[in-house]
């Protein structure tokens, strides 16, 4: 009797000494435990401080997305503080940190694209369903223009309008001027080909008038004086050609198309059509001139199919770029990058480049995201 109690206590015990050690070694505060408690005392009050440090880093990263959205042909405005935009039916205006934004006009497109500002701000053309709008912001009114009209710009006089004209009937091509109400309209000349671009001067009464670039057929291009009507073709054997005019109207950067997929820039000097080789791999569409008409700000694209045509895959949307960012001395010929590839935080596809009035940013729309994107330059 006595052994059994002996071995009941003996159970007893053996169960209180468990009990005791659970208690010690799972309940009682580890040393780890303890520190990671004070961490957290010390950064009490550091939610805020969270997002003061995710700022900061947002800051310093040479690439910032500023706006969230489908971004359309934005575009600094009159004050040149401002970047004026369009999102979802939307005309918007906001700070160069994307941070303050007001609607300045709002219309029910089924599809805006191709908007383009007028001079002062104060209309926008805007092609929706296949046809052409203006748009007026103060009156938040859009009419439509010619219906026969298959493209439209703005021209170089406050409210002319710069278009290609198809006639259904003769099935002849021109090219015209006229005011806002296309009623007042001159032909300047008849277009030889079916697809066509045109870029006007912006220190001049003249145009350039271009084949759509096509990398398997020799761009045509036409200078074409508005006022006296008159045109001069110049000569060029380069296929997929896209131009663009520098600031001070004397030369057109231009980007073509090579062999094996490749492109290839370079810049055409007007008066003379002397041609320089850049010797850059890029398109036109992704760089931007800087003010002094000399450099030139780069996206230059890298695509992962070897079998990608350009500029048509590009301009189409068929594939997306991986974009570097350069400055090109188009005199020199040097070229620097502007951001570092450790700097790069994301992959993007950079189109409608353009700069502050102070060239300390650069920014950009990303084809893949629609956002538009802010990078830092000094």
């Amino acid at each position: 009797m006595t052994k059994k109690i002996f071995i009941i206590s003996g159970i007893i015990f053996l169960i209180a000494g468990v009990y005791l050690a659970i208690q010690f070694f799972v309940f009682q505060k580890s040393p780890t435990s303890y520190e990671n408690t004070e961490i957290v005392k010390k950064d009490e009050g550091k939610i805020s401080g969270v997002d003061s440090e995710d700022k900061n880093k947002r800051n310093s990263e040479k690439i910032n997305k500023i706006i969230e959205g489908n971004i359309k042909n934005p575009a600094l405005d009159v004050s040149g503080s401002k970047i004026l935009y369009f999102n979802q039916n939307n005309f918007l205006l906001t700070d160069l940190d994307g941070t303050t934004k007001s609607s300045i006009g709002t219309y029910p497109f089924n599809s805006g694209e191709n908007i383009e500002w007028s001079s002062d701000n104060s209309l926008a053309i805007i092609r929706d369903s296949g046809k052409y709008f203006i748009f007026d912001i103060k009156k938040n009114e859009a009419k439509p223009f010619k219906s026969d009209a298959d493209n439209l710009i703005w021209g170089k006089i406050q409210n002319q309008l710069i278009y290609k004209y198809f006639d259904n009937k003769t099935k002849k091509r021109s090219l015209n001027i006229s005011d806002l109400s296309g009623e007042n309209w001159q032909e300047l000349m008849e277009i030889p080909f079916r697809y066509a671009e045109m870029k006007v001067n912006p220190k001049n009464e003249t145009l350039a008038l271009f084949s759509m670039p096509n990398a398997f057929e020799e761009t045509q291009i036409f200078i074409v004086n508005l006022i006296k009507k008159e045109q001069r073709e110049i000569k060029l054997k380069y296929k997929g050609v896209n131009y663009k005019w520098s600031p001070d109207g004397k030369k057109l950067l231009f980007s073509y198309a090579k062999e094996g997929g490749k492109t290839g820039m370079a810049v055409l000097q007007i008066e003379t059509e002397k041609v320089t080789e850049l010797n850059f791999p890029g398109l036109v569409d992704k760089c931007v001139w800087a003010g002094d008409s000399v450099g030139v700000y780069c996206a230059s694209p890298t695509f992962d199919s070897p079998n990608t045509i350009l500029p048509d895959d590009w301009a189409s949307g068929k594939v997306f770029s991986a974009d570097t960012f350069w400055q090109v001395d188009t005199i020199k010929g040097e070229k620097k990058r502007i951001v570092e590839l450790e700097e790069i935080n994301a992959s993007v596809d950079a189109n409608f480049l353009f700069l502050d009035k102070d060239e300390k940013s650069l920014f950009f729309v990303d084809k893949k995201t629609g956002g538009l994107f802010k990078v830092g330059l000094k």
